[in-house]
């Protein structure tokens, strides 16, 4: 199972879920990639605001900024109801992505 994670809350050691793509469709990084602080630097210059880990990544995290997908998908579902437009250019999806975060945080720190 993989866990979407905030690249500011990424930890050496980490292993990607998914492959990373940018804006273009072009393969930053693998899946399977072990992360270390030049992989971070490289995702904060193409702005990417979150990446699917393995589970269980480094295994020395706390887990405290860890979304699992259920809760992922439980919040994006609840905000999707909420509005008016449906995100279609990645920009949109980008933003969409980033609000669903940031209330999936919300919701965990509540729970």
């Amino acid at each position: 199972m993989s866990l979407l994670i905030l690249i500011e809350d990424l930890e050496e050691g980490m292993v990607l879920a998914e492959p990373v793509l940018n804006n273009y469709g072009q393969t930053l990084l693998n899946k399977g990639v072990e992360i270390s602080t030049n992989h971070k630097k490289i995702l904060k210059t193409w702005n990417i605001a979150t990446v699917y880990i393995k589970n269980g990544g480094n295994g020395g995290g706390n887990g405290d900024s860890l979304i699992d997908e259920r809760i992922f998908g439980f919040v994006a579902d609840s905000l999707k109801q909420r509005m008016s437009w449906t995100p279609e250019l990645e920009i949109e999806k980008d933003l969409f992505n980033s609000a669903v975060m940031i209330c999936a945080s919300d919701y965990k720190e509540k729970q």
